[in-house]
């Protein structure tokens, strides 16, 4: 005869650590949390009049601003120095180094978008241009 008295409890503890990919919070995460991350030099070849986009060497690079919960996620916008900078003032023609993420739909997702004056050697980026090196803060 099996004795209720452990069994039950030791059935509530098997439950719980089977159930705990089932309960995750994955469902309460923004999509920024679920990206595969990336980082890329790209030329400018398109800026959408509704500042919600830019074409970056022909790879389309959306422009965040949205809210979860109480945080607000926003693609910031620097100068090679890590000043900030507006979405008005990309050009046409700029080069850029992108810091975000492969989003579900295919698009890339900004997270930092950096100003930089040329296309630059990938090995020397982060010693000529140290604010690159660090991530912003993402949700505020």
């Amino acid at each position: 005869m099996v004795n209720h008295r452990i069994y039950i409890p030791l059935l509530a503890v098997v439950l719980l650590i089977a159930s705990q990919g089932i309960c995750s919070a994955e469902w309460d995460k923004p999509a920024q949390f679920r990206w595969k991350q990336m980082e890329f030099q790209a030329k400018i070849s398109y800026i959408s009049p509704e500042s919600d986009f830019i074409l970056a060497s022909e790879r389309p690079v959306n422009i965040v601003d949205m809210r979860h919960g109480r945080q607000r996620y926003r693609t910031h916008i620097l100068d090679a120095l890590g000043n900030t900078m507006q979405y008005s003032d990309l050009k046409k023609g700029q080069w850029i180094y992108v810091r975000g993420g492969h989003l579900p739909d295919g698009t890339i997702g900004a997270r930092t978008i950096f100003l930089i004056p040329r296309q630059l050697d990938e090995r020397k980026i982060f010693n000529d241009y140290p604010a690159l090196k660090y991530l912003s803060p993402w949700g505020e």
